[in-house]
């Protein structure tokens, strides 16, 4: 009996495995499934945070970059290039300096053969020039029209001169009545001063490098070897405009709006 039962014992064993092996497999391979699965739920969890991605965006400005590193040399900023002065120099009849007019910048200056400020002229806004002295108080406009210039008071209204441009080329100064004080007519080798009367009072001449302005007897009055159109250089005997800060401001405007370098001398 005993024997029996221990016969049937093992025989039921192998029945009851080779009647569930399919489960038991089913189940195993459900817990490897399971298994890899956590593993690789951790290899993500714990994988290290991904190196940053490089922005392929535009770079920061050069400028941007150099302005924030003290003394760097910025390549990509322009330069502005330094404002060129004029300088023309006069001289009297013995060749000593006498005046020497600054032209350019923030503004053209007026000074005399020893360096000494006589006038300033701020930059035409609307065609209009304000003469200064060195306190920088107004003595006078400069207003340019289509053919004439006119020197008007402090005031900025009352008109003392015109010097206006005639058909045929030549100038002619009025007072601001309408009277004229003289006329600049162009020759063939520069340009003459003639009273209201038709009388030679000056004449500007080139020779070489020099421009001269001399008096009716050819007495030599001044002379220039800046290349600027002798027009310019008979201001300087314009008698009726009895301010010589005047006179620069007409010859300034004439040389930014009326004359050009290669004209006639």
């Amino acid at each position: 009996m005993n024997q029996l039962k221990k016969k049937r014992r093992t025989i039921l064993v192998p029945v009851v495995m080779h009647t569930n092996l399919p489960n038991f497999r089913l189940a195993v391979v459900f817990g490897v499934l399971v298994t890899l699965g956590m593993i690789v739920g951790c290899q993500k969890t714990e994988a290290p945070p991904a190196s940053p991605t490089k922005t392929t965006g535009p770079a920061t400005a050069p400028v941007e970059q150099a302005a924030s590193r003290p003394g760097a040399v910025v390549k990509d900023q322009s330069i502005k290039a330094p404002v060129q002065v004029e300088r023309i120099e006069f001289q009297d009849g013995q060749g000593e300096s006498f005046a020497v007019l600054e032209r350019g910048g923030k503004g053209s200056r007026l000074l005399d053969g020893q360096g000494k400020e006589l006038a300033r002229y701020s930059p035409s806004s609307k065609g209009r020039v304000a003469v200064r002295d060195p306190g920088d108080t107004v003595l006078g406009w400069i207003v340019v029209r289509e053919d004439r210039l006119q020197v008007r008071a402090a005031d900025g209204a009352t008109v003392r001169f015109r010097f206006q441009r005639r058909e045929n080329g030549n100038w002619k100064l009025e007072d601001g009545d309408d009277n004229l004080i003289c006329r600049i007519n162009r020759r063939s080798d520069g340009w003459e001063v003639k009273d209201p009367e038709g009388a030679r009072v000056a004449r500007v001449r080139k020779s070489e490098n020099t421009t001269t302005l001399s008096d009716a007897k050819g007495k030599s009055l001044v002379s220039t070897t800046a290349d600027i159109d002798g027009l310019v250089v008979a201001c300087l005997e314009m008698g009726g405009v009895e301010s010589l800060p005047l006179r620069g401001g007409l010859m300034l405007a004439l040389m930014d709006s009326f004359v050009s370098r290669q004209e006639t001398r």
